[in-house]
């Protein structure tokens, strides 16, 4: 399986800097799938957890909450995907990835995850999604080595 781009959107902020939000999904061998635009987007807000100022932070929890207007009353087109984004409350925290880039650079990656889903039931609601860099999971895995000179190691070690 190899992540595909399924969806975009593009944003110019105040600052002249040109965001780009593209979302990923873990796709299967041979299935198609051509990337549309994100219609009616609303915002989008990165956190860096921990007190941290910024993302050059070793390591630091980090999650990207971005948030779409439910037009589903509009039909989707070829390009275009305007609503019906319940697809997103998945129970995986690896099917879809999500890359933020600014001016051409990757900025931050992480995963939705199960409990990111919120949703107002109102005609043209809000669906906010959360992703995270998932750092939090690094404490299900179990690293055995017995060449450790310290108790310290470092992420490049390990891999």
């Amino acid at each position: 399986m190899a992540y595909t781009a399924i969806y975009y959107k593009n944003i110019r902020r105040h600052t002249g800097d040109t965001v780009r939000l593209t979302i990923y999904k873990n796709a299967r061998v041979g299935e198609t799938i051509t990337a549309k635009e994100i219609g009616d987007f609303d915002d989008l807000n990165l956190e860096v957890q921990g007190g941290q100022s910024n993302l050059e932070t070793p390591i630091v929890k980090t999650s990207l909450t971005f948030s779409m207007i439910d037009s589903s009353d509009k039909p989707d087109t070829d390009e275009v995907k305007y609503g019906s984004w319940e697809e997103f409350f998945t129970p995986s925290s690896t099917l879809y990835k999500v890359e933020l880039m600014i001016n051409g650079v990757v900025a931050w990656t992480g995963f939705v995850t199960p409990d990111s889903w919120q949703d107002d039931l109102v005609y043209r609601g809000r669906v906010s999604i959360t992703a995270r860099d998932n750092i939090g999971h690094m404490a299900d895995f179990i690293v055995e080595r017995d060449d450790f000179d310290t108790d310290l190691i470092s992420v490049r070690d390990l891999v």
